[in-house]
């Protein structure tokens, strides 16, 4: 693999090359146990860890501006939510969108004009590329990665370990989930876009994990809260104390309405438990399942499952008869609070058993929906609509492959992002200070149980 003269890498090379997409080469991929027969892979100009949308963006990135790239991702898929689910991008000002993403939603788009045409349903679902199928997604990732030919992608492989000298990170040494064999990568520059921030943290960074008090960084909404989301107050219990909890986890699910299409539950999962789920009929009769004071039709909300059990789930329609399912922030559906305790400093063998618990639980509400005696026959109507679809994650019983890992690890750097920061809530707000900001992000502060 020859390496193309350029000038040396500097912060602000990669930060414009991230913002402005460069110009396209192409990929070297890889799969399966590095050997010595293919042993230029141990040494890169970047090693980026973490197939997620954000290490493939700084993969490509660094690719377009001529360097050798690893990128390692422990999945066989690359594009962590983004192709595992999340088909409706959650973005109201679009106006702020550029650099590569704005590539790739451009791209999403033009496989819905070319496939179907832009007078069709699928393109009118797609919303202009950011509404998509997983598997559309994954196709347009792996276009970006393939058309570079100094990044080499090292799928199925799990980071174990980070090498180091004198407190200056050196590399990694990372698993084949196939055979257990290690390999050791070097390069001067190593990016963490894991989302549990797994590389700083074997490096030896200071990181915070969990809540923060309310003296930490003097937040009104910081610490422990009890909150009433209907009416929007704070209840008795609130004490702003730190917290080790996060938000909790999920799997933001991909079902279809396509009975051609459809791979349906015959039996419910292992250590299936009826009883972790009939907390749904206590919202349905306090009214909890309602519509809600306002809602986009399609985003979300389907007037059809208002009252209904089904309105647990949160549907958004995508193109081709799929639907991106989410949860609604009341009823708390499927997040399982606290299930996923433990996962963040687990090792690999923890996570696993917590991410099948998970797929497990959300299997299981699936199954309660759909077949439960004791849900009214019109709401089981209305589940048994849904199903897995076929031509998605075929290799993984049609169920996505990555954990929505909503929080994890916050790096400890020069500066830290609060309350303040993103709130005009206080006499310290700080909103629209950074005269050296390096990217624009939107949505609404999220808070989950």
């Amino acid at each position: 693999m020859t390496l193309r003269p350029h000038p040396v890498l500097t912060r602000r090379d990669f930060i414009q090359a991230v913002a402005g997409g460069g110009a396209a080469m192409g990929l070297h991929s890889f799969a399966g146990p590095i050997t010595a027969d293919n042993s230029q892979l141990a040494s890169f100009d970047v090693i980026v860890v973490g197939g997620t949308p954000g290490g493939i963006a700084a993969s490509v990135a660094v690719a377009r501006l001529g360097r050798r790239v690893a990128l390692v991702e422990r999945h066989d898929h690359l594009g962590g939510m983004t192709s595992s689910g999340l088909g409706k991008s959650d973005i109201e000002h679009r106006e702020m969108i550029q650099g590569l993403f704005a590539e790739f939603i451009g791209r999403v788009r033009q496989h819905y004009v070319e496939t179907y045409g832009n007078e069709s349903k699928e393109y009118e679902l797609c919303r202009d590329g950011y509404y998509f199928e997983p598997s559309v997604a994954e196709a347009v990732f792996d276009q970006l990665v393939a058309e570079q030919t100094t990044l080499t992608v090292l799928r199925g492989y799990q980071l174990e370990s980070v090498l180091t000298q004198d407190g200056s990170v050196q590399g990694v040494r990372v698993r084949c989930r196939e055979d257990g064999q290690l390999q050791a990568l070097t390069a001067p520059v190593v990016i963490d876009a894991t989302y549990e921030g797994d590389v700083y943290a074997k490096a030896g960074a200071d990181f915070r994990l969990g809540r923060e008090s309310r003296d930490t960084f003097d937040e009104p909404h910081a610490g422990v809260v009890y909150f009433d989301y209907q009416n929007q107050l704070f209840l008795d219990g609130t004490t702003g104390e730190a917290s080790d909890r996060l938000p909790a986890y999920t799997y933001r699910l991909c079902l279809t309405t396509d009975p051609d299409n459809s791979h349906r539950l015959d039996a419910p999962p292992p250590d299936y438990n009826r009883e972790r789920y009939i907390g749904y009929f206590d919202d349905l009769r306090a009214g909890r399942l309602a519509a809600p004071k306002s809602y986009k039709p399609g985003r979300g909300y389907n007037a059809a499952h208002f009252d209904t059990l089904v309105r647990v789930l949160s549907v958004t329609d995508i193109p081709n008869r799929k639907t991106d399912v989410n949860m609604n922030p009341r009823p708390l559906a499927f997040p399982f609070a606290e299930e996923h305790a433990g996962y963040v400093e687990g090792d690999w063998a923890t996570r696993r058993r917590i991410e099948t618990d998970l797929r497990n639980l959300t299997l299981g509400l699936v199954w309660f929906l759909q077949n439960d005696a004791e849900v009214p026959a019109a709401h089981r109507e209305i589940a048994n609509q849904y199903h897995w679809p076929l031509d998605e994650f075929a290799d993984n019983d049609h169920f996505p492959f990555q954990l929505y890992v909503r929080e994890a690890r916050r790096l400890v750097g020069e500066y830290m992002l609060t309350e303040h920061d993103v709130t005009q809530s206080s006499e310290r707000s700080n909103t629209g200070r950074f005269d050296d900001a390096i990217a624009v992000g939107e949505f609404p502060i999220d808070s989950f149980p």
